[in-house]
């Protein structure tokens, strides 16, 4: 999973400014660590998984699901206009921290 995640953040859209790749590798970091806070919460009957697309797999189905989420954003904001890219991006960003921070105020760790 490492790899896949370098390899996405080195093939980030040549043409993106300099803030939407920014903003696309502050959103994959976060994403990855609530990929893998996701997968502590399945894995632990403490916490339940409040996603309704994420909480009825099993802790590898979701891990696929999520970093496939990750591709897909990827895809999205590379087709968006450059004028519609930002604003995307940033609330992808602003999702993934909530996500991210709500999992830890709740007491999920993140092992990577």
């Amino acid at each position: 999973m490492k790899k896949l995640l370098v390899i996405i953040l080195l093939l980030q859209g040549c043409a993106w400014s300099t803030t939407d790749r920014a903003l696309f590798t502050t959103f994959a970091i976060t994403h990855t660590v609530d990929t893998f806070q996701t997968r502590e919460i399945l894995d632990n009957d403490r916490w339940e998984e409040i996603n309704p697309i994420l909480k009825d797999m099993n802790s590898n189905e979701a891990t696929i699901a999520m970093f496939a989420g990750l591709g897909l954003v990827y895809l999205i904001a590379d087709l968006l206009p450059q004028k519609y890219r930002t604003p995307f991006l940033g609330g992808t960003v602003a999702i993934s921290v909530w996500g991210v921070a709500n999992n830890f105020s709740n007491g999920v760790q993140f092992k990577f």
